[in-house]
């Protein structure tokens, strides 16, 4: 009879542990703290201390919100869900490879919010999106390879600041690699990103926002009210490949691209066009630069001046 009643208070525990760990696992609200510790259940009274474990105990739209300012390791993304630092500073730092990793469902959206993502300079990926929904607001991304690179889905950047990525040199020799942010879709995916009032600045490698469809698929790139400066090479960029379908498009509305060690907007590609309004193109090696058969087309409406050359439209559009 005792060996019974043992065995009954033996399943009773497991059955509470199980049921305990499930609860865990679904938490639609955990937190992290500099304080925290991984033993945690991620709650507000006892806090995480990673990014990672916090993620794999949030169920599918849940938050992880910074109680206060630490560095909380790198993070895979998996499922919809918003990582939150308001009133504290959340820092991810990576000395390789990808601070943020979102490997996401079409339909999945995922919010990032007043992150700080840093790496050692030249090395590393700040975020690399690959399909859903991603919304990355009032962060800082610098010192990485490529700040930011989607390669699928959508792409929303608001108020927000890229800098000090990508390097001049690789390896022993001297060559360019990285940039600010990249979007250059996988085949046969389509891309569109809507950058709103963000500083891409003093970034190397490529340039600072350069939409490339070598790998097939199409851009659709759209910057409103942000600021592109002293980026070492080109400064807003949409490349195509020689005799590829593909097609790669920015539009750029009320925005300023300048001090570029390059083209302060430059189309390379037969299926590459830039549409520019109400911009200024300035202090730039060059303003605008046209190549293998790209378009820019303006508006009729921009301050293109003072570059070393200023270059022209390939087409002026009337305002509707």
């Amino acid at each position: 009879m005792g060996r019974i009643a043992i065995s009954f208070a033996t399943l009773g525990t497991m059955l509470l542990a199980l049921l305990y760990a499930s609860a865990a696992r679904a938490q639609s609200q955990t937190y992290v703290s500099g304080a925290g510790s991984d033993q945690n259940l991620c709650t507000r009274a006892a806090p995480c201390a990673t990014m990672q474990h916090a993620h794999d105990q949030t169920g599918v739209g849940g938050q992880i919100s910074v109680l206060d300012s630490g560095s909380f390791g790198r993070v895979d993304i998996t499922k919809s869900i918003s990582i939150v630092a308001e009133g504290a500073v959340g820092t991810i730092v990576t000395a390789l490879g990808l601070s943020i990793s979102i490997s996401v469902g079409a339909t999945d959206v995922v919010t990032l919010r007043g992150l700080v993502l840093e790496g050692p300079g030249g090395v590393g990926i700040g975020i690399a999106s690959n399909g859903g929904v991603l919304h990355v607001q009032n962060c800082v991304i610098r010192g990485l390879s490529v700040g930011l690179h989607q390669l699928a889905g959508e792409l929303f950047v608001s108020d927000t600041i890229v800098t000090d990525n990508g390097s001049d040199t690789t390896g022993s020799g001297s060559g360019k690699s990285g940039a600010g942010i990249v979007i250059a879709p996988n085949g046969g995916t389509t891309a569109t990103a809507i950058l709103n009032r963000v500083q891409v600045e003093n970034n190397k490698g490529t340039g600072g926002i350069v939409a490339n469809s070598i790998s097939g698929g199409a851009i659709h790139v759209f910057v409103r009210d942000s600021v592109v400066i002293g980026n070492s090479t080109v400064g807003i960029a949409a490349k195509t490949p020689a005799g590829a379908a593909s097609v790669a498009s920015i539009f750029i509305d009320r925005t300023a691209s300048v001090s570029n060690g390059g083209a302060g907007v430059s189309a390379d590609g037969s299926a590459a066009t830039v549409w520019l309004s109400n911009s200024t193109i300035a202090r730039n090696i060059a303003g605008l630069a046209i190549a293998n058969g790209g378009t820019i087309a303006s508006f009729g409406n921009n301050a293109v001046i003072n570059n070393f050359s200023d270059g022209v439209p390939s087409t002026t559009v009337a305002p509707k």
